[in-house]
């Protein structure tokens, strides 16, 4: 079984009430996502970042991590695609249930916080894994399979989509096309659009998943 190596940042308060999990993107690292838990441990003081690094060395960067193969970059061939993917799923989900125990913290309590391939993988996970998330935040993804209200879905956890107009890498109208399908299977979506930002973070996005995260975490209520 595959056990993914994950940094983190503790909480600003020095008390864990809650988790976020931060998932990159094709040929990053944890560490390039775990950073923005300074911008975000003001309004999260509560909340341990953690920031895994996908199963998988990446193809095209040695130095990166994948959380599946995509055909277009690397080759793969459609099992290859399904197998890092299916192995990526479940290191997730063991890696959820181990800090959740570790950490003393109730699984209702950790959110997905993803960019790109981390969205794709989040937006396949959270709704047919055995645990009922706080929420999805996702930055510049798709999804991988739409869903038709069938028996895949066990949770519908609330969502956000963040995803810049100009985006050279994953096009703006993936945004819409999953809105339209988590919408049409009773999924409570929430969306923003940035500007000049293409396939990146911006800071009012980032501003805006803050709020979504610390809303869903229960901070507010």
């Amino acid at each position: 079984m595959v056990k993914l190596n994950i940094q983190r940042s503790e909480p600003k308060s020095g008390n864990i009430r809650n988790i976020v999990i931060f998932l990159h993107g094709y040929g990053a690292n944890g560490k390039d996502l775990l950073n923005l838990s300074e911008h975000m441990n003001s309004s999260l003081p509560d909340t341990l970042f953690l920031a895994p690094d996908g199963p998988q060395v990446c193809p095209i960067n040695k130095d990166g991590f994948q959380w599946f193969s995509i055909p277009t970059y690397d080759g793969a061939s459609a099992i290859e695609v399904g197998r890092t993917l299916q192995e990526s799923l479940t290191a997730l989900d063991t890696m959820i249930s181990d800090v959740s125990k570790e950490n003393d913290i109730a699984v209702e309590k950790i959110a997905l916080f993803g960019f790109s391939q981390g969205t794709m993988l989040s937006l396949e996970y959270a709704p047919k894994c055995s645990y009922k998330l706080a929420g999805v935040a996702g930055f510049s993804g798709r999804l991988l399979f739409p869903y038709n209200n069938n028996g895949d879905i066990k949770y519908r956890p609330p969502v956000l989509l963040v995803h810049d107009e100009d985006d050279p890498v994953v096009p703006y109208n993936e945004l819409t096309a999953a809105e339209k399908n988590l919408t049409q299977n009773d999924f409570k979506v929430y969306t923003y659009t940035s500007k000049g930002a293409e396939h990146s973070i911006s800071p009012v996005g980032l501003g805006v998943a803050t709020h979504f995260l610390d809303r869903e975490l229960g901070r507010s209520k």
